[in-house]
This record gives structure tokens, sequence and C-alpha cells, in this order.
């Protein structure tokens, strides 16, 4: 199974049959300028749909809480907790009025729209832990759980994503797939490597850098230094190892 996007044709061939189509393509078959792709089991795609499907339901989620934020500020009614969403702060909900009747309906539906999309995802959380559990990928999943800041929708988000990993030879093509390689636009000896690519799985890659970012953060335990300063109040960059104001004269705070 090859990709049809990846083919390569003339632009300025406008006729098209099967004798025609099949020459070109027994040639690049020869020449190994064809690009295979991996098709999904049955159940490898039944977990990918009920993963994105939970992520649909977050994104909804954020959406209608985004809303009724909005609609609030604009009547100018503010929350003078600290923590929202928690026990003190859904009371305070329930005991909200506005001015109109009208206005307090809409802001029932913004609020029984969260309600309802928190329980769906309450349900298709329950259900990707028991799917999960008779999948064949499974043992990969509680595999990655052993990372330092992967938990178990991280783990089954990527596993879903990428498949069985046995069809890639090593971990550069893994980076290809997943986008993860930097950008090059370099001529003779001058060499110039941008930004990555995300050219990969789209939107996949956002929940395993979020379970990696620990291992990104620096140790707390850096030490911070200091000039004194009132133009440097803050440090700025970290220098061999040490979190320091980019004066010359910083001293150990």
């Amino acid at each position: 199974m090859v990709a049809p996007s990846l083919i390569p044709k003339k632009p300025g061939n406008r006729v098209k049959t099967d004798r025609r189509d099949a020459v070109p393509l027994a040639r690049l078959m020869r020449f190994g300028d064809l690009t295979s792709v991996d098709v999904p089991e049955v159940e490898d795609e039944a977990s990918r749909d009920l993963s994105r499907t939970r992520e649909d339901t977050i994104r909804d989620l954020k959406i209608a809480k985004f809303r009724r934020n909005a609609f609030l500020l604009r009547h100018d009614i503010r929350y003078t907790g600290q923590a929202t969403w928690g026990p003190a702060h859904l009371r305070w909900l329930s005991e909200v009025v506005c001015p109109t009747p009208a206005q307090h309906m809409v802001f029932q539906e913004y609020v029984r729209a969260i309600n309802e999309h928190t329980e769906r995802l309450g349900r298709l959380e329950q259900e990707l832990h028991e799917q999960v559990k008779s999948w064949r990928l499974y043992p990969v999943v509680e595999a990655l759980q052993a990372l330092r800041g992967v938990q178990f929708t991280v783990a089954v988000t990527t596993v879903a994503e990428l498949g069985d990993l046995t069809r890639v030879e090593n971990p550069r093509q893994l980076m290809k797939c997943l986008g993860l390689i930097p950008s090059e636009s370099s001529s003779g000896e001058r060499r110039r490597q941008g930004t990555m690519t995300r050219a990969g799985i789209p939107m996949r890659v956002v929940p395993w850098s979020k379970g990696l970012g620990p291992l990104a953060t620096p140790p707390t335990s850096v030490g911070i230094y200091h000039c004194g300063s009132n133009n440097h109040p803050k440090p700025s960059r970290i220098s061999a190892g040490r979190r320091t104001c980019g004066c010359a004269n910083a001293f150990d705070a």
C-alpha cells in the first residue's frame, strides 16, 4: 500500500488511463520511489477513534467554559474566590441571578452544556480504560507509563496515533513520523536549521510533549545568581548550569 499524495506526477500530463498509470508506477516501484503506508488493524482504528473523541470532548468543554465566562464578564458578574470549578465555585454558580429572565436562561444553558460535556468526558474515559485492557498494544501503553510524567491518557493517545511501533526501523524514522525533526535550509558550506517541521501526525504530538514536559524542565535546585542591582530584579538566563541575571557581577543569592 502506497501513499497516493506522495506519488511523483508530471504537471503537464492530462491524459489518464489504467495503462498509462501502470507503466510509471512500475518504474517508480522498481527504483524505490514509492512511499509505503501502514494500514492499521480494526481494533487499532477503534482505539484511535475513541481517543480522538475524548480529545474532541475536552476541546468542546473548554469552549463551553470560555463562553460561560465571557457571558458573565459581559454582565460584570465576577467570581471573587480563588479556585475555579471547585465546590465553592459550583455553589456560587448555582446562586447567580442575571438581570433579566432571558439572560438567566442563557446562563443556565451554558452551565448545562458544561455539565453535559463533563459527563460525556467521564463516560469516554471510563470506556477507554475498559477497552484498552483487551487491546493487543496494551503492554506498550503500560511500558510508556514507566516514563516520568507520562500517564495513562498520554500513553494511550500516543500508542493509538503511532500504531504498531515495529513498522519503524530506528528512532529517526519515528521522530520524522511525529514531525519532531528540525527544518533545514542549507546550501554549500552553510548549514541553517530552523524550528520543528511538525509535518507528521497533526496535533497529536501535543499530549506527548505535555507528558515529557517535566523531563525538559530544569531542576529546581539550580543556584540563583544575582548581581544585586535594581536593574536586574529577576534571573533571565541559565549559564553553565546556573540561573543568572546576565550580569558579570552576579553572586549567589
